[in-house]
C-alpha cells in the first residue's frame, strides 16, 4: 500500500494524456527506480518496434517483394534446408494460417516450393527454390548492411554487455532463474 508522506514525491509524466501526476511514497528512491525501470521497458518496446519497421523498410527498398516477415521465412528455410509447414510455424512463432499466407506469396514469387509429405495427407514440406536461394543471399546481404548501420555506434564491449543483459532478461522472463 502506498501511504502519502510529505516531502517524498516522485514525479513522472504521462505523455499520452499530456498530464502530470505525483506518486507519494515513503520509499521515494525505490519508487523512482521502479518507475524508471518501467519507463525503460517502454523504451525497449518502442526501440524494438522502430528497429523492426526500419528493417522492413530497408528490405523493401533493397528487395521490393520481400517484407521482414517473408524474410524470416526465407532465412529460417535457409538455416534448416526445409521444414514442414507446421514446424516452420513453430520456429517462427506464428500461427499456421499466417505462415500459410506468407508461403502463398513466396510461392507465387517462385521462391519456395511446397510438396506433400509422404504418409501424411495434411502435411506439407517447404523448401527454397533456386530463386529462393538467390533471395536468401540478397536477404543476408541486406541484413548485414542493416546491422552494421544500426549498431555502428556501439563498440565491442558495449555489444557484449548488451547481449549479456538481454540474455539475462530473457532467461529471467522464461523462469530459468530463481528470484
Amino acid at each position: 500500500m502506498i501511504v502519502p508522506q510529505p516531502h517524498s514525491k516522485v514525479e513522472t509524466s504521462v505523455p499520452e494524456a499530456s498530464a502530470r501526476f505525483e506518486l507519494e511514497s515513503p520509499l521515494s528512491a525505490q519508487s523512482t527506480t521502479l518507475l524508471e525501470m518501467f519507463e525503460l521497458l517502454g523504451k525497449i518496446q518502442r526501440l524494438a518496434q522502430s528497429l523492426c519497421k526500419a528493417w522492413d523498410k530497408q528490405l523493401r527498398r533493397t528487395i521490393p517483394d520481400l517484407s521482414a516477415a517473408r524474410a524470416e521465412v526465407i532465412l529460417q528455410l535457409g538455416r534448416s534446408g526445409g521444414a514442414s509447414q507446421i514446424h516452420l510455424a513453430r520456429l517462427l512463432g506464428l500461427s499456421q494460417m499466417s505462415v500459410s499466407r506468407l508461403l502463398d506469396r513466396l510461392e507465387r514469387l517462385g521462391w519456395v516450393q511446397r510438396e506433400p509429405v509422404t504418409g501424411d495427407r495434411r502435411a506439407w514440406a517447404v523448401r527454397l527454390t533456386q530463386n529462393g536461394r538467390e533471395a536468401l543471399l540478397s536477404t543476408h546481404a541486406a541484413r548485414i548492411a542493416f546491422l552494421q548501420q544500426t549498431f555502428s555506434a556501439i563498440d565491442d564491449k558495449q555489444m557484449t554487455t548488451l547481449v549479456a543483459i538481454i540474455a539475462l532478461l530473457e532467461a529471467k522472463q522464461a523462469g530459468a532463474l530463481d528470484v
